[in-house]
């Protein structure tokens, strides 16, 4: 089955997210990243940064991309993350089953 649209788009699109993703330091979008799109493209790394995000739940965080390049249609990317706190009422992985549930809840009512 060919993609909708050509593969080096999709992971250049892909990749756009996951370094705006780091530079935010936004943990959760990393654990609810949508993953029909990341297979589609071919990923190969960010289930990795999903179980490192799980582990830095209720961390405040501090983030720096130092460089990203796609020079043959793959994405490489140095970031650093920074613990510099804790919050503890920053629990991501309970709001990522609350936002599952709803949907659940949702299309069982169609």
């Amino acid at each position: 089955m060919m993609a909708p649209i050509p593969i080096h788009l999709m992971v250049k699109s892909l990749m756009k997210k996951i370094v705006e993703i780091l530079e935010e330091a936004n943990m959760e979008s990393i654990i609810d990243f949508d993953l029909n799109l990341a297979e589609r493209a071919g990923e190969c790394g960010l289930r990795s940064l999903m179980i490192m995000a799980g582990t830095l739940d209720g961390l405040d965080l501090e983030s720096k991309v130092y460089s990203y390049e796609g020079p043959y249609g793959v994405g490489y990317a140095t970031a650093k993350l920074k613990v510099v706190g804790k919050i503890s009422k920053r629990k991501i992985l309970g709001r990522i089953k609350e936002k599952s549930i709803k949907k659940i809840e949702s299309i069982r009512k169609k």
